[in-house]
């Protein structure tokens, strides 16, 4: 095997190991207690493909900006709705929103970000599948 040919196969499996590792760790990403994933995915944690959970335990990301320049984006035609109507009320949008996520009294104790109600936890990879 000449050096181009050993390079090539160096890149390839490095791409497959990035690839198997972003699956395998996807439905714990935003964990930041190990009991949660203990909870969630029994007593070895992560140890095949598996979907992410709902709710999720630590779901933080609520109530965050998201305000594009619609005239602008407009001018250079490009989509400001990248975000489904049913999701818009976990956001402080400028887009339309029909309802507002009820937040818990309480803050998360790792990020200080507010908390949803439990049932509102969406994990932001929540409609993804295992592998």
């Amino acid at each position: 095997m000449d050096d181009d040919d050993e390079l090539k196969r160096r890149i390839k499996n490095s791409l497959w190991g990035l690839f198997i590792s972003d699956a395998l760790s996807m439905p714990v990403h935003w964990y930041y207690h190990r009991e949660n994933i203990l909870t969630d995915f029994g007593k070895n944690g992560i140890s095949k493909y598996e979907d992410a959970k709902h709710p999720h335990p630590e779901a933080f990301m609520i109530g965050r900006p998201y305000n594009p320049n619609i005239q602008r984006a407009a001018q250079l035609q490009r989509n400001v709705n990248i975000i489904p109507a049913e999701f818009r009320k976990f956001y402080e949008t400028t887009l339309e929103q029909k309802e507002k996520v009820s937040l818990d009294e309480v803050n998360d104790k790792a990020t200080g970000n507010a908390v949803a109600d439990a049932a509102q936890r969406y994990h932001y990879h929540h409609q993804l599948k295992a592998g």
